[in-house]
């Protein structure tokens, strides 16, 4: 599946940085360069150049963001872009400095909105002029992508599920297949090993391991598909070491 437009933008994040990284310092040694020691190749030579690597490292930010519903992003995007070109003929950072402005503000708002403080900070530092490729550097460091925050929250409520207990106890509902492979969840309060597993009044000699705490057992029992309905939930148990058994509930998907 191809990632979100917002999943990208921590990519986005680091070519930005480098960027205006480039332009920013080059900028400044026009100023040494011209008014220090009064010398201008740098300026007819050397300057020229690196606005052009500054551009380049746009380019795949346009494709990286097609799509992309951000006003701020956009506009940002577009003013700091014209606002290079135009550079070369018009040495007025204004649209730049908007430009740059514009993006800072756009990171800002999405670390507001998933209640990210670094990340609003950091859009915050990318917003000002001369100090965007840090903000901006920053903004990479701690943008999430929606999958980055749907796992993270994902395992909080597995974690707020997990609650200590002196007896084995099921997390979710597990899935049993129609080739016999299934997958379950449970909470264990000691190390110990599956030995047997029984569905259906089969039993497969298995061994598995099971720590502390969360555990993720897979496997696979003998089924006839006829008699299964799709959606309905079956029972699996079971048996551990010290001959203490178990029951799991899993959900038939064929």
């Amino acid at each position: 599946m191809e990632k979100s437009p917002e999943s990208k933008l921590k990519t986005v994040a680091i070519l930005l940085s480098l960027s205006t990284g480039v332009y920013y310092i080059s900028y400044v040694l026009v100023f040494y360069f011209v008014y220090v020691i009064k010398y201008n190749f740098f300026v007819e030579m050397i300057f020229p150049g690196l606005l052009a690597v500054s551009l380049i490292a746009l380019f795949p930010i346009g494709f990286l963001t097609r799509g992309l519903r951000n006003t701020n992003f956009n506009i940002g995007y577009l003013m700091y872009v014209a606002g290079i070109i135009l550079f070369e003929f018009i040495p007025i950072p204004f649209l730049i400095f908007l430009g740059n402005f514009f993006l800072g503000i756009a990171y800002r708002d999405i670390g507001r909105l998933e209640k990210n403080r670094n990340l609003e900070k950091a859009g915050w530092v990318a917003s000002v002029p001369f100090a965007s490729f840090i903000g901006f550097s920053l903004c990479y460091v701690y943008y999430k992508s929606p999958e980055e925050v749907e796992k993270e929250e994902e395992m909080r409520r597995e974690m707020e599920e997990i609650k200590p207990s002196p007896v084995p106890y099921q997390i979710g509902i597990g899935k049993l297949n129609s080739n016999g492979d299934f997958e379950f969840s449970f909470y264990s309060p000691r190390e110990d090993k599956i030995i047997g597993v029984k569905f259906d009044d089969k039993i497969v000699n298995t061994e598995i391991p099971v720590k502390t705490g969360k555990n993720i057992v897979k496997g696979k029992v003998e089924i006839d598909p006829l008699k299964m309905v799709a959606g309905n939930l079956y029972n699996i148990t079971v048996t551990f070491t010290n001959g203490e058994t178990f029951t799991a509930v899993l959900q038939y998907s064929p």
